[in-house]
């Protein structure tokens, strides 16, 4: 069964009409605007906010709240759109994390216990192409289902600073019905004879990830590597790290394996989880010896790992500190319980310590409650918060 796209409707793309990527990396023409359209924008407070207009056509902020909120292709790891990055040392695990977040896209199944819209994926492999392969088998294999039609791979050179390039697969990509994400496997075979600590060449190959990302209207997800210094990130100039949307680290253990989102956007950083790879046989070779691949299988992180003493965005500090103090009776709004919180009086008051404008504090004491939630440091229930058994405020 095709899973459904995420895209809008796009008109086939051929080889003839191919999109010039050459036009889509110079600046839009000017665009000329009419008088009634100045005074549709004079009128809009009463009207329709429409989300298209012509270039450098200003928004006013009370016309914010008509744009749709942030989607996620994973639930608080990776967004619906954008451009991201997963990287890490060789043997680290990053292709076989990926193929299981390309299981998880495709069939719409929970990847680490998040939720995830199901919707159609494209994998440009560069390196490795039998390992690929043995790991989509073993997958298939280990779940017991295929992966639908709408997951798709291709082998074929790539590189992302060649407009021709990226405007063959955007091509390529639209006559066989979209994509909704697209995994280039790796950046550097996608920049294969540039420097990838050039501030030019990097700069090339965001643009074409960029570009690649803007034919879509999807997500864009780079495969990288550290350098030889694991601690200093991302191997390569800084404006990579810039340019990301989202971004995780992934690392190898002594006896597991863990992945980390460093960089969001779009929700709080620092989610992570722990895995292990584990092996399965795929089939016999022609001599009748065993091939083996990996599959990914979730587990918990040691306990030195796993955060447990607190959080450590600011934003969260400050409100887990703002609830404590309204469940210990301080500064407690009226008609509050003293074990429980209204959800709504907690925003009020958290957003009022929010390091944020004041048009943005009731956001971030939303994003903040949240993400004391999603680790464990605030329950909820039906509405109302409650501080875990044994909370304190060491």
């Amino acid at each position: 069964m095709e899973a459904p796209s995420l895209m809008q409707p796009q008109a086939e793309i051929t080889q003839e009409s191919s999109v010039n990527l050459r036009s889509m990396y110079a600046p839009s023409p000017a665009v000329e605007v009419e008088a009634s359209e100045v005074e549709t924008m004079t009128s809009m407070a009463s009207a329709p906010v429409s989300l298209h207009r012509s270039r450098f056509a200003p928004y006013t902020s009370d016309e914010f709240r008509h744009f749709p909120a942030a989607e996620f292709a994973i639930e608080g790891v990776l967004p619906a759109q954008g451009v991201a990055c997963i990287f890490g040392p060789s043997g680290a695990g990053k292709s076989a994390l990926v193929t299981s977040m390309v299981h998880s896209l495709a069939l719409g199944v929970e990847w680490f216990d998040r939720a995830v819209t199901q919707c159609a994926v494209w994998c440009v492999v560069l390196e490795g192409g039998a390992g690929q392969r043995n790991r989509v088998e073993a997958i298939e294999q280990r779940f017991g289902q295929q992966l639908p039609k709408s997951a798709k791979f291709t082998f074929s050179d790539l590189r992302l600073t060649q407009p021709e390039d990226v405007a063959e697969l955007i091509a390529r990509i639209t006559k066989h019905g979209g994509a909704d994400v697209v995994i280039i496997d790796t950046l550097a075979c996608a920049m294969a004879g540039g420097d990838e600590n050039s501030s030019r060449d990097m700069g090339l190959a965001i643009a074409g990830a960029k570009a690649l990302q803007r034919a879509t209207e999807g997500l864009v997800v780079l495969v990288h590597h550290t350098g030889k210094d694991a601690s200093r990130g991302l191997r390569g100039h800084s404006s990579l790290n810039a340019a990301l949307d989202a971004c995780i680290e992934v690392k190898r253990h002594e006896d597991y394996r863990s992945w980390k989102l460093v960089k969001s956007r779009d929700t709080e950083d620092g989610v992570q989880g722990g895995f292990v790879l584990d092996p399965v046989e795929i089939r016999l070779d022609s001599k009748g010896r065993p091939v083996t691949s990996i599959v990914v299988v979730p587990t918990e992180l040691p306990d030195d790992v796993a955060p447990v003493k607190g959080p450590a965005h600011k934003n969260q500090i400050l409100a887990l500190e703002c609830i404590r103090a309204l469940l210990d009776g301080e500064d407690r709004p009226e008609g509050v319980d003293v074990f429980s919180l209204n959800r709504e009086a907690a925003i009020d008051a958290v957003k009022e310590v929010m390091e944020a404008g004041p048009r943005h504090r009731k956001m971030r004491a939303e994003e903040a409650i949240d993400g004391l939630v999603k680790g464990g440091f605030v329950l909820e229930d039906d509405g109302a918060l409650s501080l875990p058994e044994g909370s304190s405020e060491d």
